[in-house]
Order: C-alpha cells, then sequence, then structure tokens
C-alpha cells in the first residue's frame, strides 16, 4: 500500500469563472510522490506519480457521478428521503442512530423550563431537528461548484458546503475508492458539547476571579441560551468550512464550519476491508468565543498592559489606560472584500489553531482519537490596541526624524519638496505645524514673491494640520474621559 497526502490545501471556487481552478491534494512526505487533483467544475479526480523527470497519471474518477448517485437514488423503503440525506452505512453514528438516539438523549438531560400557566410546551430538540431536515432535503440546492478537501495517509475527504456532504475517500494500491459519505448537518444540532473539554461550566470557573464576577452572570445566561427551543425548526446557515487533518493519533479530520460556529472532529479508520469514518466530538464555538479575555494564556489582560506602560515609561511617555487601548482597538481598520475573516491552521500533532478576525479571538484546539479539546483562548483585542498605539508613536517618531529633512530642503529654496515632505510628517504628527512655522529657514516660503501659490499652499497646509491636532487632541480628550468613567463602573462591580 503507498501511503499518501499527509497535508492539507483547501481551495473553494466560487462562480463560473472558478469552476476550473483546481484543488490539489499533495503529500508532505518525500517519500512520497503522488498527488491528486480535484476539478470541482468538472468532477474529475486524477491521481498521478510525480517525479523530477516526469507526471505520471495512474488513476481517474468521478465525484461528481458519485453525488449524482447519492443525492437521487433512494434509500430503500424510503423513498422520499435520498442516500444523500441518510449518509452511508460506514459513517459512525449512523443517520438514525444520531435522530433516533442521540438527539433524544440530550433531549432527556436537557433541563425543561419553567411554563406559565396554559403556555403550550416548547417543541423538543429531536422535533426541531427532524423538521430541519425535512424542510431542506425536501428542495435541496443543487451542487454550485464549490469544493474543500483535506487529505493524509491513503485517504481523503471532499466537503460538498452547499448540501452539507461529506465524501471520503481510500487512496490504496493507486486506486481511488468513495468509501462513504455523511450529512453533517445532523451533527450540527448537538446544542453545546459532545465528548469535548472542557464543558462551559469548567471554563466559567477557569476564568480570572476579576472576570468571573464581571462575567460570569451574562455568560450562564447566554450558554443556558444555546440550544434552547425556539420555532419548530433549528435554522442552519449556509455552510462555510474549513477542514483539516492529522495523523499523530490516528487519521484525524477537522471540519469548522464558521457560519454556524460548530466543530467537528472524524476519525479515519481501516481494518481489512472496513473503511469507518467516525464522528468523535462536536464544540459550539459560540461558547468559547464568548470568553472575554484569556483562557489557559499568558499574560493576562493586565499584565499585558503593565508590561506596555513599563515600555512607554522607560521611553519618557504617558502610559495608557485598558480601556483607552481597547477603545483604539475598536476604531476603523482597512478591509478588502479579499481577506477571509477567519483563518486556521493545523499541524501534525493535531493543535488546530482558529483565528476569528472580528470577534480578535484566536482558538487553539488538540484532537485525537477520543474527541477534541478546547487548550486555549485569548481575545486579542488589547493586542490590538497596543499594536495601533505603536504605530502611532512610530509613525511620529518617523515625523520628527523629517523635520531635519524639510529644514535641509528650505535652505536649498527647494519649495515642492518642502511642502511635499512637510506633507507627510504633519500626517503622521500634525502637532508639527508649530515647529515647522516657528523654524526661520521653512517658514521663509511664507514670503516668496515669485510663487505666491507656494506660499498659499504651505499656509493651507499649516491651518489643515492645525485643525487635525486639535481633532486628535479632542477625541484623547473623549478616550480618557470614557475610560475613566468605564475603570469606575468596573471597581465597582468589583
Amino acid at each position: 500500500m503507498r501511503t499518501l497526502l499527509t497535508t492539507i490545501l483547501a481551495l473553494a471556487t466560487l462562480g463560473l469563472a472558478a469552476l476550473e481552478t483546481p484543488l490539489i491534494l499533495k503529500a508532505q512526505n518525500p517519500n512520497s510522490d503522488h498527488i491528486v487533483v480535484v476539478n470541482p467544475g468538472l468532477g474529475t479526480i486524477q491521481l498521478y506519480r510525480s517525479n523530477i523527470n516526469q507526471l505520471e497519471q495512474v488513476y481517474a474518477t468521478n465525484f461528481l457521478a458519485h453525488l449524482d448517485y447519492i443525492s437521487k437514488v433512494p434509500v430503500p423503503g424510503k423513498m422520499e428521503w435520498s442516500l444523500l440525506r441518510t449518509g452511508s452505512q460506514t459513517v459512525i453514528p449512523t443517520y438514525g442512530d444520531v435522530m433516533d438516539t442521540w438527539l433524544p438523549l440530550i433531549d432527556r438531560n436537557t433541563p425543561k423550563p419553567k411554563l406559565e400557566r396554559g403556555q403550550e410546551p416548547p417543541l423538543s430538540l429531536t422535533q426541531r431537528a427532524f423538521n430541519s431536515e425535512e424542510e431542506f432535503w425536501a428542495n435541496p440546492p443543487q451542487f454550485d461548484g464549490t469544493v474543500y478537501g483535506a487529505a493524509m495517509n491513503s485517504s481523503f475527504v471532499l466537503v460538498i458546503p452547499s448540501l452539507y456532504c461529506l465524501m471520503f475517500y481510500s487512496v490504496e494500491n493507486d486506486i481511488i475508492d468513495l468509501v462513504g459519505w455523511r450529512n453533517y448537518r445532523t451533527d450540527m444540532y448537538v446544542p453545546q458539547v459532545f465528548q469535548s473539554k472542557p464543558l462551559p461550566q469548567e471554563i466559567l470557573k477557569a476564568l480570572p476571579p476579576d472576570v468571573q464576577s464581571e462575567r460570569k452572570e451574562a455568560m450562564q445566561e447566554q450558554m443556558a441560551k444555546l440550544g434552547e427551543a425556539a420555532g419548530t425548526t433549528i435554522p442552519l446557515q449556509p455552510s462555510d468550512p474549513w477542514i483539516g487533518a492529522s495523523e499523530t493519533n490516528g487519521q484525524v479530520f477537522v471540519l469548522i464550519d464558521v457560519a454556524n460556529k460548530k466543530a467537528l472532529n472524524y476519525q479515519y479508520t481501516s481494518k481489512g476491508k472496513t473503511r469507518i469514518l467516525q464522528l468523535q466530538a462536536v464544540r459550539n464555538l459560540e461558547i468559547d468565543l464568548m470568553i472575554p479575555t484569556t483562557f489557559n494564556s499568558t499574560p493576562d489582560v493586565a499584565g499585558l498592559i503593565a508590561r506596555y506602560n513599563k515600555h512607554l515609561i522607560k521611553a519618557k511617555m504617558a502610559p495608557v489606560m485598558r480601556e483607552e487601548i481597547e477603545a483604539l482597538a475598536s476604531q476603523s481598520q482597512v478591509t478588502s472584500d479579499k481577506n477571509s475573516d477567519f483563518h486556521a491552521i493545523i499541524d501534525q500533532s493535531g493543535v488546530v489553531q482558529l483565528d476569528f478576525h472580528k470577534e480578535r479571538q484566536i482558538l487553539t484546539y488538540r484532537l485525537s482519537a477520543q474527541g477534541m479539546d478546547l487548550i486555549a483562548a485569548r481575545d486579542y483585542t488589547i493586542e490590538a490596541g497596543i499594536g495601533i498605539h505603536r504605530r502611532q508613536l512610530e509613525l511620529m517618531a518617523k515625523a520628527n526624524r523629517l523635520v531635519d529633512t524639510v529644514e535641509a530642503l528650505a535652505k536649498k529654496k527647494e519649495w515642492p519638496a518642502v511642502i511635499r515632505i512637510a506633507g507627510i510628517a504633519l500626517d503622521w504628527n500634525p502637532w508639527l505645524f508649530e515647529t515647522f512655522g516657528k523654524n526661520r529657514s521653512i517658514s521663509r516660503i511664507e514670503k516668496q514673491k515669485d510663487s505666491p501659490e507656494l506660499a498659499q499652499e504651505w499656509l493651507a497646509l499649516l491651518q489643515k494640520a492645525s485643525e487635525e491636532a486639535k481633532r486628535r487632541e479632542d477625541e484623547a480628550k473623549a478616550r480618557r474621559e470614557a475610560a475613566l468613567e468605564a475603570q469606575k463602573a468596573r471597581k465597582e462591580r468589583k
């Protein structure tokens, strides 16, 4: 048996222009010479053997042929259900296990809400999940050309997000076989955690005392609402997955559905002719994203601010307050439609790092054949704020160094260059308008009779900088006052 594919490359294809873009899977193992190329638009899966001298095609199949079959052929004895909905018999737990055993068990262990007289009890999790499945599969969407993939030794998985479908393949003896498929919608109906630690209550206990006193009650209420009965279905967002794999603790796949804030952990096993894909753990990422500061991560917020202030004081600068830094971090930033709000990476030890940009949260998990555990969480709002503050200070320092350059240019009467370089300096440090205005060499630009338009441009530049300096002063004053109020409120809550 040839081993194949210990690394992952996931690539989505959106729209007609992207349908011919291939998804490429290749092994990191230097002894492996196999690559797999998946063309989402054509459905082709090509297996190649590659070396420095040539590229040899050794096998081909088509996942769209497989997808067409399982999406159109009905389940024996249940003609209105497709094979795609129920999944193959090579997945554990099966569709029936989840709907008939798992979800009812969660229902039995979930505290029942207190009802007012005459109030109807809410529908069970099981019933709402069934209603959701009926609603979705009554008119499922078409395949939209989007495919993600992850692969490792002798297997790989394709994710079809439009249909919430996992298709897993074996790669053995230069042959690719479809081993099974799974409807991962059912896995996302789990409201909190399954076979994953720590539990929500354990997270609350592990938070710093000041955070517990400040946020514990609100977090308990938020966590209690997860999975609460509301309506007749459990709405799922269109799937937006990232998938990765690790082989340290068996062949383990992890699927992060960013849109639905769920992490799903699967293990692929191969014994003789038996191939199984088993769901090992489910984790609701909304729980972990509630963590307000740090969980098993150093330094804490107070330590981070203290360390930065020590640096500022050493540089003879004014120290900052936590609340000021938080306000800086909330300011607008450069955005791009080409950048994702989520990034992830997995290493071969089974450690997964997730970065949620909008929430400014880094979550670290460890995968194993037994489940998936949260190792650490960090809200990096303070780090972002410090980074913005550092940038402001660095640019002001660079602006100050440009004063000598502007003065040297003024002595040479290179007035257009003076205006240009001074404009850059004033953008970074508008308070330099006073320095430039008082400098004898530089201020001579105001008396240029040959080029009065330069004098006017210069005076307008200084006026604009003066107004900007005033605006920033007012903004800093308001930020400081708000920070003092927030600090006072924080102390009162303690």
